[in-house]
């Protein structure tokens, strides 16, 4: 073969010239094909992972729309239910009927055993007003309904009888509380511990009055 090629570029150097470049692009040409093949094989893939990344950005856009539903629902549940476990006291403090639910699931203990975990949440949240940590102290609580911390009051919750509340009226009735009830009144508490852990905390809103 070397010595056939020898021959052609020693007689015939411009037939050996286009040989050598049709053999080139020759050569070219399928390393070119194999690129491209390889090109359109990345395309397809980058194709098929935006759209599983497109499917799962509404998967997640939906979950996030139901926790926030949950979230609303909670949240209406514990304003119906302020008239019958709070009273306004400048602020807020639990009633008889709260305190009750507060001592059935050991209120004291559970935030004893998770005072750092429960204020560190509150604290995240930044808080900006007195009434922000009331509210933070709420939403903690129901951000940590998933955590094991609040098993034990889940259980309490699912197994415990209706009990006796007072009404306004001086009248009583059954009440079966939920594990919405118990993050509200959970919450006073934990607002007031969170308060004393930080003496130094201002209201911005008094701020702004100044």
């Amino acid at each position: 073969m070397d010595a056939t090629l020898n021959w052609l570029a020693a007689n015939y150097p411009l037939l050996f010239i286009f040989l050598v470049i049709f053999l080139i692009g020759w050569w070219a040409r399928g390393v070119l094909s194999k690129l491209e093949n390889r090109v359109t094989k990345c395309e397809e893939k980058e194709s098929e992972f935006a759209t599983v990344i497109e499917k799962i950005g509404i998967n997640f856009d939906k979950v996030r729309e139901n926790i926030q539903s949950i979230k609303d629902y909670l949240v209406n549940k514990d304003q119906s239910a302020t008239s019958i476990l709070a009273m306004k006291n400048s602020p807020m403090v639990l009633n008889d009927n709260g305190s009750m639910i507060y001592n059935i699931v050991n209120g004291d203990r559970f935030i004893t055993e998770n005072q750092d975990v429960l204020l560190s949440r509150i604290a995240d949240k930044k808080p900006r007003t007195l009434l922000d940590v009331e509210i933070a102290a709420k939403e903690v609580c129901l951000d940590l309904l998933s955590n094991p911390i609040f098993d034990g009051i889940k259980n309490i919750v699912y197994n415990h009888p209706a009990v006796k509340i007072k009404k306004e009226d001086g009248t009583e009735s059954d009440y079966v509380f939920t594990i919405a009830d118990v993050c509200f009144v959970l919450s006073l508490p934990l607002r007031d511990i969170y308060l004393k852990v930080h003496p130094n905390f201002e209201d911005v809103s008094d701020i702004d009055k100044k």
